[in-house]
C-alpha cells in the first residue's frame, strides 16, 4: 500500500475573501441555497473584522520535502461605499504574490439594494490575467415571500457576446405534513451552455432533511438525520446503480471542530477540523483486493 503525505489548504473563495471548510467529501445540498442571503452574512463579516486588506497565506498540495514552494501567499482587499441611501457598491481584489502555476489576479464589484422587500443585486467578476471576458451574476430574493432567482452570465469585454450560463429559481413554503412542522423547497435549475435541465425538491422537517434531484439523466435522493450526540448519518442514492451509492457520516466535535467519514465510488475519505483552521484530510482507494493509493493531506490558513 503506497502512502503519500502532503500539505494542503482547503478553502472557498467567495467575494475575494477565503473561508475555510473542514471537508470536500460531505453530502451537499444543492436546493434553496440563496446566494444573495449568504453574500449578505459574508459582508457583514467583512464589516466586523474592519480589515480591509489581508495577507493569507495557504499551504497547498505538495510534499514535505518542496518547502517554500507548497506555500501559496495571497493578498485581499474588501471594501465598500453607499450611493445614497439604498444602494450599495462592494469592491474588491484577490492576487497570488507568485507567477507560474496557480498564478491569480482577479477584481469584484458587487452593486446591491433592496426596493419593496425585493434584494437585488450584480456582481462583476474580472480575471486580470484574461480580461477577454467578465461573469456577471444577477440576483433577486424576497425574503418575505421565500422567492429568489439568480443568472450568471458571461460577456465579452470587446461587446462581441453576451452569453447566460446558468438560470436558477427557487421558492419555499412552511409545511405540516403528519402534524411536523417542515420546510419545502422546488428548485427549477438550467445549463444553458450543456442544454442540461434539473428540478430540485427538498423538504427538512426536524432532525431529517432529505432532497430529490431530477433530471433527463438521472435521479438522484439524498437524505440526512440527525442522531444523538451530535452525529449525523447520510445516504445518497441514484438510479444508475449502486456502484453511485453515497454513505456519510458527520461528528461534531467540541470549539466548532467537526469529523467527516464520507464512502463514495469505492472512495473513503475522512476530514477532520479543529474549528480554529486546522483540517486534516485522508482518502484512499477501496475495493476487494485491499486499500490502495492512501493519500494524507495536512493544512491551514493563516491571516495577517
Amino acid at each position: 500500500m503506497k502512502l503519500n503525505i502532503a500539505l494542503s489548504s482547503i478553502c472557498v473563495l467567495v467575494a475575494g475573501n477565503y473561508y475555510a471548510t473542514t471537508t470536500e467529501a460531505k453530502i451537499d445540498f444543492k436546493a434553496n441555497m440563496r446566494r444573495l442571503r449568504i453574500f449578505k452574512e459574508i459582508k457583514k463579516d467583512i464589516k466586523e473584522s474592519k480589515k480591509a486588506w489581508k495577507l493569507l497565506v495557504k499551504v497547498r498540495d505538495g510534499s514535505f520535502l518542496t518547502g517554500i514552494e507548497s506555500l501559496d501567499p495571497a493578498v485581499t482587499y474588501d471594501n465598500s461605499f453607499e450611493l445614497g441611501e439604498d444602494f450599495e457598491i462592494d469592491y474588491g481584489v484577490e492576487a497570488t504574490l507568485h507567477t507560474g502555476e496557480n498564478e491569480s489576479r482577479k477584481v469584484y464589484a458587487t452593486g446591491s439594494t433592496t426596493q419593496a422587500g425585493w434584494g437585488l443585486s450584480t456582481r462583476a467578476d474580472l480575471d486580470l490575467m484574461d480580461r477577454s471576458y467578465v461573469d456577471l451574476e444577477f440576483d433577486v430574493d424576497n425574503e418575505g415571500s421565500d422567492l429568489s432567482a439568480s443568472v450568471d452570465a458571461r460577456v465579452n469585454t470587446d461587446g462581441s457576446s453576451f452569453d447566460v450560463k446558468n438560470i436558477e429559481g427557487s421558492y419555499t413554503r412552511e409545511t405540516n405534513l403528519l402534524d411536523q412542522a417542515g420546510t419545502l423547497a422546488f428548485t427549477p435549475q438550467y445549463d444553458v451552455s450543456t442544454g442540461m435541465k434539473n428540478v430540485l425538491l427538498q423538504y427538512e422537517s426536524g432532525k431529517t432533511k432529505a432532497e430529490l434531484k431530477v433530471s433527463k439523466e438521472e435521479k438522484e435522493l439524498k437524505v440526512t438525520h440527525k442522531l444523538p450526540f451530535q452525529n449525523t448519518i447520510g445516504v445518497v442514492l441514484s438510479d444508475k446503480g449502486g456502484q453511485h451509492t453515497e454513505i456519510d457520516y458527520e461528528r461534531d466535535l467540541d470549539n466548532g471542530g467537526s469529523l467527516n467519514i464520507n464512502i463514495k465510488d469505492n472512495i473513503a475519505a475522512v476530514n477532520w477540523g479543529d474549528g480554529n483552521g486546522w483540517v486534516a484530510k485522508a482518502s484512499a482507494d477501496v475495493d476487494k483486493t485491499g486499500i490502495h493509493n492512501a493519500n494524507v493531506r495536512i493544512g491551514t490558513n493563516l491571516e495577517f
